[in-house]
């Protein structure tokens, strides 16, 4: 697979984990990257160890983590991967696309955070709208059953559902017992 292939599948890999170990792994995978670029001749900062605790719990464990660094260079060698040849433009293209993710997952999460907030607002505002006009309904109810020879249309258990009860007259009951 050439690196630009291998670059587009890390970031694709990389952007179906969740945010905080993204956002972690992809920390630790550029600080790794930063340091290559910063010191090309430094064997410390080329070979990572596959067992070192925070590479294998941070960026091992990252869907995309490992194939990052292969498409930036770095080769699988027993229990590390080493970078014998330091492509410095190659990292840098590996760096913006790694900070380029970061930022649109940033973005993503913003607006799903403002959609959600404005959702909850939009809910309230129709509850207290709901609410409102229960109140202004009871007020007028009340003021209308106080006016002088006030009567229901409707008796209160037949508005609820009553008119449907059978009676004891229905049946022709007398009332009368035994």
């Amino acid at each position: 697979m050439c690196e630009d292939q291998q670059l587009k599948v890390a970031l694709a890999l990389l952007d179906e984990n969740r945010t905080d170990p993204l956002n972690a792994g992809v920390e630790l995978c550029l600080k790794i990257l930063l340091n290559v670029v910063a010191a090309p001749a430094e064997p410390k900062f080329r070979q990572i160890r596959t067992t070192n605790a925070r590479v294998k719990d941070t960026l091992w464990t990252l869907r995309g983590g490992r194939l990052a660094l292969l498409a930036a260079g770095f080769v699988e060698s027993g229990e590390s991967i080493v970078m014998d040849n330091v492509d410095v433009p190659r990292i840098e293209r590996v760096i913006a696309a790694l900070k380029q993710l970061l930022a649109a997952r940033l973005e993503r999460d913003c607006s799903a955070k403002r959609a959600h907030a404005d959702a909850v607002r939009l809910s309230q505002q129709k509850s207290v709208e709901e609410r409102s006009n229960m109140k202004l309904s009871i007020s007028d109810d009340a003021a209308s059953r106080r006016e002088p020879g006030w009567r229901p249309q409707v008796s209160a258990a037949a508005a609820k559902g009553g008119s449907t009860i059978t009676t004891a007259t229905d049946i022709g009951a007398s009332g009368d017992c035994c």
